[in-house]
């Protein structure tokens, strides 16, 4: 679950994959993307607001916002499982 009003969605998920930078997300090998993928597929889309799940998708894949949460979580979801 991600820490509301402590942490965003893409600060939290850096911290539990022990990045030292939050840009590190966007560098992980194929495991990494992997336990990345987990983590995302155990937050749940009302866990952060439509906007963080916006900002992971856009940050990590280059991918545009889209309408809700619950897409762009499973947007982000199937571009970590299946990289271009």
């Amino acid at each position: 679950m991600v820490e509301k009003n402590s942490f965003a969605l893409l600060e939290t998920l850096a911290r539990q994959m022990g990045c030292e930078y939050l840009s590190d997300l966007k560098y992980l090998d194929p495991a990494g993307r992997e336990r990345l993928a987990g983590l995302v597929r155990g937050i749940a889309p009302g866990d952060a607001p439509q906007t963080e799940w916006n900002d992971a998708l856009t940050y990590l894949t280059g991918q545009d916002p889209l309408k809700d949460a619950d897409t762009a979580r499973t947007a982000l979801l199937a571009a970590l499982e299946n990289p271009a």
